[in-house]
C-alpha cells in the first residue's frame, strides 16, 4: 500500500510467505538516494529506482518513507 503524505510517499510492505525472504522494490522514474525505515532507525540506499530489505518472518512488517 502506498500512502502520500506531508509531502512524502509512504511504502506499507509485509511479506507474502512464512519464511525469512529479501524483497526488491521498484520506484517510478529511476530515482537514486534513500528511504527510511520508519521507526527503526535505519535507511537503505536506492540505486536506479530500487531497494531491497529483508523480512524476518510472516509477521513483519516495514513502513518506508521516500524522502
Amino acid at each position: 500500500m502506498v500512502k502520500y503524505h506531508d509531502g512524502h510517499f509512504y511504502v506499507f510492505a509485509a511479506p507474502r510467505s512464512n519464511a525469512s525472504q529479501s524483497v526488491t522494490f521498484t520506484l517510478a522514474g529511476g530515482r537514486t538516494g534513500q528511504v527510511t525505515v520508519v521507526d527503526e532507525g535505519r535507511t537503505l540506499p536506492v540505486t536506479n529506482g530500487r531497494f531491497t530489505d529483508t523480512f524476518a518472518s510472516a509477521t513483519s512488517v516495514h513502513v518506508y518513507r521516500i524522502d
